[in-house]
């Protein structure tokens, strides 16, 4: 009872806030407009990729609630956990009295921003399908949290070292690649995703990419069909085929990139549609395109 006294106590704060604090109306990635303070300094974060790029703006101090999977850089771990990406408690969200919740279109749920929306909390939404709108996001953040000038900088040193990479295998031809999210069933990456683009600037080609989906999921005959150059494989905790494995998988053994052991193991980042993502290009690009660097740049 104590904490749901609490709870909508923090609601009447939150709700006269406006009257109080500066704002000004923004419009977010889903077309909605949203009233949002000046200098947030309590913010709720509800993507991974959106805690790591407000620590990497140096906004962390001002990170009062993350997910349960945020956990980069290390400092994110110390913040208070609301939940999941997909189903974080709205009533942990609120009790932060955050005065800015950011989500993703792509990984939380529009019921969770129209429940925090009916409690008064502003609620921005952002989108990052394409390569390009992660430098948007930082941008935009940098922006939203009155810091825009550190949003440019990094946004623009990231697209410099991006485009350096992309530069640098401009001369070769790209390699086609499958690209595994997941091994059973196969699950790859198609057309309309941050990840496609990434593949694009590093030089490589995802054996899917002509399917209309995002993450498409492929039969052992259309791989073989495919026949891919490498074989890229997100590593995580809870994922990490090795070699071994795929030689036991039926058909498997047939891929000329599995017998010759061209599978190239990526940083769990890959998926994360952040300022990391262009270390993950970097890895990429020197895997599968060795010939384009110099041993010195190594």
């Amino acid at each position: 009872m104590g904490m749901r006294v609490r709870t909508w106590a923090t609601v009447l704060v939150l709700s006269l806030l406006p009257a109080f604090l500066a704002a000004r109306t923004r419009t977010d990635d889903a077309g909605r407009r949203v009233e949002v303070v000046e200098n947030p300094q309590r913010i709720v974060s509800l993507a991974p990729s959106l805690t790591e790029t407000l620590f990497a703006l140096g906004l962390g101090e001002r990170v009062v609630g993350v997910t349960d999977y945020c956990d980069y850089p290390a400092e994110a771990r110390s913040k208070t956990r609301v939940g999941g990406i997909i189903n974080p408690s709205v009533e942990a969200i609120v009790s932060l009295a955050p005065d800015l919740v950011l989500i993703t279109r792509e990984g939380n749920r529009r019921e969770t921003m129209e429940a925090l929306e009916r409690l008064g909390v502003p609620v921005f939404a952002v989108n990052t399908n394409e390569l390009a709108d992660v430098f948007r996001t930082i941008r935009h953040l940098g922006e939203l949290a009155g810091v825009p000038e550190r949003g440019r900088r990094l946004a623009a040193d990231l697209e410099r070292q991006s485009a350096a990479i992309a530069e640098a295998i401009r001369p070769y031809p790209a390699r086609r690649v499958l690209f595994l999210v997941w091994l059973q069933p196969v699950v790859s990456v198609g057309r309309n995703s941050f990840i496609e683009g990434l593949l694009q600037r590093s030089g490589a080609e995802s054996i899917a990419e002509a399917s209309a989906q995002p993450w498409p999921h492929l039969s052992i005959e259309e791989i073989l069909r495919s026949e891919p150059e490498f074989i890229l494989i997100p590593r995580s905790s809870s994922f990490a085929p090795t070699r071994a494995q795929l030689l036991r998988l039926p058909g498997w053994r047939e891929l000329k990139a599995v017998r010759a052991g061209r599978i190239v193991y990526l940083p769990a980042s890959v998926e994360r549609p952040g300022p990391r993502l262009i270390e993950v290009q970097d890895v990429i690009a020197r895997a599968i395109h060795p010939e384009a660097f110099k041993p010195s740049d190594k």
